[in-house]
């Protein structure tokens, strides 16, 4: 029985990766980071709600590596370890928020709270950090990107999540994973 639910989360994890770095080979061409990061955090947030934290953590680490690798990723590599843990940051709030407390308030305190811890992370370790300190001649887009426009994003995809989950809850037929 182990393994069986061993495989389950496994197969489940892995095609959360590919759906998320599918919808960014599809949209990063397109130049439309609102749309992008929209989705991405959606992505985040459904998997760690409706598939658990342990499957949101691996589509959380995972996914900026995978996106680098073929070619759609941050522009520089020393910002995937920035990205991969501000997604986890994202990922951990929002689950243990939204989980504690399922009624609807708590859960726009767990979109706003991950969005702008995520976003607050993103600014300091890549803003603030990893651009001067590495890449001190990157474009000034990258300082936009890595601003406000997180929160921005992060707030979209969370409340796109929001509308979401509970539809594909029952179309699941899945309760909430407790870990």
């Amino acid at each position: 029985m182990r393994l069986k639910k061993t495989t389950i989360w496994l197969t489940q994890t892995a095609l959360l990766i590919a759906i998320l770095v599918s919808w960014q080979a599809v949209t990063t061409p397109l130049g439309m980071t609102l749309l992008t990061g929209s989705g991405v955090n959606m992505i985040l947030a459904i998997t760690a709600t409706v598939f658990g934290i342990s499957s949101g953590l691996c589509v959380a680490m995972i996914s900026p590596i995978m996106a680098s690798l073929i070619g759609i990723g941050p522009p520089f590599p020393i910002i995937i370890p920035f990205v991969m843990v501000g997604n986890a940051v994202f990922v951990i709030l929002w689950h243990y928020i939204e989980k504690r407390k399922p009624q609807e308030h708590f859960r726009i305190i767990a979109l706003l709270s991950a969005a702008g811890v995520k976003s607050g992370f993103l600014y300091v370790g890549i803003v603030l950090f990893a651009i001067p300190t590495f890449v001190p001649q990157a474009p000034p887009a990258i300082t936009t990107m890595f601003s406000f426009a997180q929160f921005v994003t992060a707030s979209i995809g969370g409340a796109f999540a929001l509308a979401v989950i509970p539809s594909l809850r029952k179309a699941l037929k899945i309760q909430i994973k407790s870990e």
